[in-house]
């Protein structure tokens, strides 16, 4: 069926449209470093400027990165693949590796009911069993093989809902369900987390896909939708971090700052325990990278041989130059001596990426982040690539994960996954056009 699209009906795009992903993430970055500042948690920094500064360049450089190539025309796709087509496969893919996942993961050991109820016993046992077991790692190779398929599931079901029949919508809903549950039989938030972070995204460029224009009542559901799931997800969220520690409530110190809770912060004096335990965890989360980042500024730089901005990495480089060589000069490792360990804590990107590139450097590749995320956007308002839409969630996870450490290269499947997506974007990109456009 050929068509002219509704967002690139004329020769420009609402430029709301171009940067609602970067306005969106210039906010949340921060009103991140807002919580870091003036939140619960009173994390000790003696010398703000060094920090802050830092943080200011590097949201300038997402920011100028973006509007640099926001302004583009979209790209066609020269692709074979139909987007319809990527879905059933990776719908496919998703259903056939629920099982072998779960046992994988919890050594057969499966309980939903604990996943539900008691979801930190449930994370501690399952780090008990892998830490002290041999666990076979085929599943977890195979994982690592398809999990650029595996990522484009929930993406492509949800953007192209409209053109699936009955049968693939009820496959589609399985995978996704299925997929949650891998987490939950773990009780882990990671898994969950990401669905509920991308699910609005999605629902966004569907609605754009429909030609509707941003109005309020557009708006509106977005909000909706955006606060259900935020509800959810920080109900769970809070509830496995209570049970982790084994307390009714969730902790209120932090050992490796030495700080505890702020009790007379304004976000948290005049709300009820329950409300507090929330924004006490997710400020916490949010904002401990900060600190990490902080520690790291004030260290020296060695460089780890490019492969020191990924967890995933360093252990295979390792192999050849030898055991903890890469790994102990990082910038998160180094902080140790500090009390903030690397693989306990958060240090937000930075510090990952600044391994490889220095802090300098690193601005640097934030602004071609910044570019590259604009370059795919309009893409994906293009209506053609549907790589190009598996590419945006991951950048979306990417960003949101910005105060945390370095997503997209921290694990195997994240790694592979990323340099697939991005390799399959790139090269299926074709010059604009903008007579007709086929969708499938």
């Amino acid at each position: 069926m050929y068509y002219f699209p509704p967002v690139i009906q004329s020769m420009t795009m609402s430029r709301l449209v171009r940067c609602v992903p970067i306005i969106f993430f210039i906010i949340y970055l921060n009103f991140t470093v807002l919580l870091f500042a003036a939140g619960p948690w009173p994390w000790p920094v003696k010398d703000p400027f060094s920090l802050y500064a830092f943080l200011l360049l590097a949201h300038l450089a997402l920011l100028f990165g973006f509007l640099s190539a926001s302004w583009r025309r979209p790209r066609g796709y020269c692709g074979r693949w139909l987007p319809t087509w990527l879905m059933k496969v990776s719908t496919i893919v998703v259903l056939v590796m629920i099982l072998p996942t779960i046992y994988y993961r919890t050594g057969g050991n499966i309980d939903f009911t604990s996943g539900l109820f008691t979801p930190g016993d449930l994370y501690n046992a399952s780090h008990e069993y892998v830490s002290s077991n041999y666990v076979n790692p085929t599943v977890g190779y195979i994982r690592i093989l398809l999990a650029p398929v595996m990522w484009l599931q929930l993406p492509l079901t949800i953007v192209y809902w409209d053109k699936l029949k009955v049968g693939m919508k009820v496959l589609g809903i399985a995978a996704i369900t299925g997929n949650a549950i891998t987490w939950l039989a773990i009780g882990t938030n990671k898994g969950l987390a990401d669905i509920a972070l991308l699910v609005p995204w999605m629902f966004f460029i569907k609605y754009l896909y429909e030609g509707k224009p941003l109005n309020k009542e557009m708006l509106f559901k977005a909000m909706l939708i955006v606060v259900v799931l935020l509800v959810i997800m920080v109900t769970y969220f809070t509830f496995n971090m209570r049970d982790r520690a084994g307390s009714t409530s969730v902790p209120r110190r932090d050992s490796s700052a030495n700080i505890s809770v702020n009790d007379d912060n304004i976000l948290i004096r005049n709300v009820p325990p329950s409300m507090q335990d929330a924004i006490i965890a997710i400020t916490s989360y949010v904002t401990q990278g900060y600190w990490g980042l902080y520690l790291c500024l004030k260290e020296e730089f060695l460089p780890t041989y490019g492969v020191g901005n990924s967890m995933f990495l360093i252990p295979y480089a390792e192999k050849f130059v030898g055991k903890d060589i890469v790994k102990n000069r990082t910038y998160p490792v180094r902080t140790a001596s500090d009390g903030w360990e690397a693989y306990m804590k958060w240090h937000s990107i930075y510090p990952w990426l600044a391994s490889d590139f220095t802090f300098p450097g690193t601005i640097m590749v934030v602004f071609i982040i910044g570019r590259l995320f604009a370059l795919c956007w309009l893409d994906v308002l293009g209506q053609q690539n549907p790589f190009a839409i598996g590419m945006f969630a991951n950048f979306v996870i990417m960003l949101f994960y910005f105060t945390a450490n370095n997503q997209c290269f921290q694990s195997g499947e994240a790694f592979v996954t990323t340099w697939v997506l991005f390799f399959l974007w790139i090269t299926t990109r074709k010059i604009p056009s903008f007579n007709v456009v086929r969708q499938s």
